[in-house]
């Protein structure tokens, strides 16, 4: 899998993968804050207060949001 090279690839529709393993969290990218990109749940309105970073809803954890990307994040294709 891919890694993440910056924040430019977090557009809202990417999959994602972190941890390591036998503790794998698998999400996708809700909103990006840092590059005002949004998903269509997810208006400008509600999560600019935020600030730089970006949003992953994560199936085994719900919202994350973060100013980091994770070393071990990847995309998944």
């Amino acid at each position: 899998m891919p890694q993440f090279e910056d924040m430019a690839n977090l557009v809202p529709g990417t999959k994602v993968i972190t941890g390591g393993l036998g503790n794998q969290w698998h999400g996708i990218v809700v909103f990006n804050n840092s590059l005002r990109l949004y998903g269509e749940k997810y208006p400008k309105k509600d999560w600019d207060y935020l600030g730089d970073g970006f949003m992953i809803e994560y199936v085994e954890v719900g919202l994350v949001y973060s100013k980091f990307i994770d070393e071990d994040m990847a995309i998944v294709e």
